[in-house]
């Protein structure tokens, strides 16, 4: 009976769905156009006074001083010294000693004694006593003795 009954509901449901939206039902959309008037535009003669202002410099100038003191006020210039000053200010700079004082404050370097510094601090390093330390603390090696004392530690052996 529920069958039956959930059937002729879907059944219906179809049929007036489908019914529903046929070409006959359905409204044709219809635009309209809006009448305008043509507007032209002319052009008209304006006529006014200029009053002569004193003192007027700043606007009639375009030295080069002016700009130099706009790019020191502004932070854009073409002299080297206030673009080192602007480098030594904000961390970007073009000198070889800022480079290096710069690295060696963030961790980055060009020199070898630094390189060494940091590899015995934080693990990686170029020497060859360095890599035995960290060899038997970290157990691999390179010599014949120790590969002997881990064999026999380990049970294998040469």
């Amino acid at each position: 009976m529920r069958k039956t009954l959930f059937m002729v509901v879907i059944m219906v449901g179809a049929f007036v769905s489908g019914y529903a939206q046929t070409i006959n039902n359905v409204e044709e959309a219809v635009r309209y156009r809006v009448p305008q008037d043509a507007v032209q535009l002319e052009n008209s003669a304006v006529s006014g006074t200029v009053d002569e202002v004193e003192n007027i410099a700043v606007l009639e100038s375009r030295s080069s001083a002016q700009i130099q003191e706009l790019g020191s006020r502004y932070a854009f210039s073409r002299s080297g010294s206030q673009l080192d000053e602007l480098g030594s200010r904000y961390a970007f700079s073009r000198s070889g000693s800022q480079l290096d004082e710069l690295g060696s404050r963030y961790a980055f370097s060009r020199s070898g004694s630094q390189l060494d510094e940091l590899g015995s601090r934080y693990a990686f390093s170029r020497s060859g006593s360095q890599l035995d330390e960290l060899g038997s603390r970290y157990a691999f090696s390179r010599s014949g003795s120790q590969l002997d004392e881990l064999g026999s530690r380990y049970a294998f052996s040469r």
